[in-house]
């Protein structure tokens, strides 16, 4: 055992002293040299540089695209307007960027056919560039917009083009702390993705028809918050009936910006509104221990300290502690007590949501309730379907107390609450795994 000791320490050693005098080879870095650039690896503008129709930079996957305060300008002398039939930059894999490090600010400039193209890649991103003029979109469908400048050509007519378009990528897109001018839609986003749509400042004018349009998307998980719409006409938000709409702020000097309010896409900008937030962990065993399955297996956890297990939220890589209900037939509940020590008693509440990371023991998808429990009494919320071998965040909002039918107040919250999972499972369904839970209140 000694020698064994000692040879491992020895042999890491000898490697130390290797790295040591070894030196590290920087990883090369591609100069776009003109607009027709492929970037096969990590790739910066070391000087501005014009295009043609026809010409536009590829990203392959993995790739990062820096303008380092250049510019890349569309500028065709063959065209009448001097327009490009050309995407600027289009990202051709997944995990592309394009971003500017400055000094300065990278631009694209020009009636470029749109500024990025992401191709519904996963994990592309565009961050910190000015996109000015494009004939078409600014960014077409990324997973994550996020602080840049967009602004429309100089024109009679923007015909149908946004300034950030998207279909959805995946359900953590984002978009968000954007500056943005004309287009015919600032921000339009469609499909079926839960898209964060958060931050930006958008200013409309007499050609822009909306500066966020959701009206085509279907998430229920779609969120649109604290964004600041500007300018005398144009719809401030065009909304739908399932999305979260929280605390956007339209100009009252635009005739549309009543008609948002009343809609409740738009909150009154006469009136101030804040929360305070309160997150209760599980904190104790509850009622029920049902889930037979723990992760990691040892050491094996009583029913009395299985919450030490879930309480590390959010937890959302994997399922690295938790639960698994993988016993066959009839519904499973697993319960926590949760801990209000601290909260002022008698103050009211605007809601209270039970959220957890869960995913499925198997092949198929589940269903599952989220559970809430006081005095005795439990409330089983409605049926989720939880995703295979996918963990993901789901949530039960509760406007109300189900228990009670009463208004939320923090007495409900010192009353000895439990929250918990309950899987449905049948003898030819599957588990469902969760790895945290908590209350969320404000």
């Amino acid at each position: 055992m000694r020698n064994s000791v000692l040879f491992g320490l020895v042999r890491t050693a000898l490697a130390g002293a290797l790295t040591l005098s070894l030196p590290m080879a920087a990883q090369a870095v591609q100069i776009v040299t003109d607009c027709g650039f492929q970037c096969t690896q990590n790739c910066e503008l070391n000087q501005n540089i014009t295009c043609q129709s026809g010409d536009g930079i590829g990203i392959a996957a993995g790739v990062t695209l820096d303008l380092k305060g250049h510019n890349i300008i569309c500028n065709d002398p063959n065209t009448s307007d001097h327009d490009c039939s050309a995407t600027a930059v289009t990202m051709t894999g997944i995990n592309g960027t394009v971003k500017d490090s400055g000094p300065g600010r990278g631009k694209i400039i020009g009636l470029f056919f749109n500024g990025v193209d992401c191709l519904l890649k996963s994990n592309s991103r565009v961050t910190g560039v000015w996109i000015e003029g494009t004939d078409g979109d600014g960014t077409k469908n990324c997973a994550q917009v996020d602080n840049n400048v967009l602004i429309a050509p100089d024109e009679e007519s923007y015909g149908n083009t946004a300034a950030i378009l998207s279909s959805g990528v995946a359900s953590t897109d984002s978009i968000r702390d954007n500056f943005i001018t004309g287009f015919t839609h600032a921000i339009s986003v469609t499909g079926s993705k839960s898209v964060t749509i958060e931050h930006n400042v958008i200013v409309l004018d007499d050609l822009t028809a909306s500066g966020i349009a959701v009206g085509f998307a279907t998430s229920s998980g779609l969120k649109v918050s604290n964004n600041t719409v500007l300018g005398p006409s144009g719809g401030p938000v065009i909304g739908n009936a399932v999305a979260t709409f929280t605390q956007n702020r339209c100009d009252l000097q635009n005739p549309n910006c009543a008609t948002c309010i009343s809609n409740g896409y738009c909150a009154n900008p006469q009136v101030q509104v804040c929360f305070e937030e309160i997150v209760l962990k599980p904190a104790g065993p509850g009622s029920a221990a049902e889930f037979t399955f723990q992760v990691p297996s040892s050491p094996v956890m009583p029913a009395l300290k299985h919450y030490l297990l879930v309480d590390d939220y959010p937890e959302v890589n994997s399922v690295g502690s938790g639960f698994f209900n993988i016993t066959t037939g009839g519904a499973k509940t697993e319960l926590y007590s949760v801990d209000g020590y601290g909260i002022a008693p008698g103050e009211d509440l605007h809601s209270c949501t039970i959220t957890a990371h869960m995913e499925v023991d198997g092949p198929t998808t589940t269903p599952v309730q989220l559970v809430l429990k006081q005095n005795g009494v439990q409330s089983d919320g409605a049926t989720i379907t939880v995703d295979a071998n996918y963990l993901k965040e789901y949530s039960r909002v509760m406007t109300t107390n189900p228990v009670t039918s009463l208004e939320w107040t923090t007495d409900d919250l010192l009353s000895g609450i439990q929250i918990g999972v309950k899987n449905n499972k049948d003898t030819t369904g599957f588990g469902v795994g969760f790895s945290d839970i908590v209350l969320e209140c404000r």
